[in-house]
């Protein structure tokens, strides 16, 4: 009996340890309103990060959308410190993204497809509602 507790008190610390070392993921992962620092790359490969700006400029306004999913207005992004309807100029897709964009909001208008892994230094046009897979 007394092992089995002196087990206990040596796990329970380790354990709590463990969960506190990982972090309890006080923060929405499925927004970010900025890239990885530079030579890194997102943990989840499923994201689009948009550009207000050509050339993947991080320098410019941006934004990295994480959650796959329907969006008919890129001025509701949840998370995202501005509307990016008609404003993103370039944009990346992760790894394991595939991203639907269209020209107009409510995927209406001229819709492009964004494969996993691409760079689009420049969209024309400019999107105004997106679908992303992962």
């Amino acid at each position: 009996m007394d092992t089995q507790r002196t087990g206990i008190r040596t796990i329970v610390p380790l354990v709590l340890g463990t969960f506190l070392l990982t972090g309890c993921g006080g923060e929405d992962p499925a927004v970010s309103d900025g890239p990885p620092t530079a030579g890194e790359s997102p943990d989840d490969q499923c994201y689009i990060r948009l550009f207000d700006g050509d050339d993947l400029d991080e320098a410019d306004d941006h934004f990295m959308l994480t959650e796959a999913g329907e969006y008919s207005d890129l001025d509701d992004l949840p998370g995202a410190n501005q509307g990016w309807t008609d404003e993103a100029d370039s944009a990346d897709v992760g790894e394991e993204a595939t991203v639907e964009i269209w020209s107009e909001t409510d995927f209406t208008g001229e819709s492009t497809t964004l494969s996993p892994g691409t760079e689009h230094p420049g969209l024309d046009p400019e999107p105004s509602s997106l679908k992303m897979t992962c």
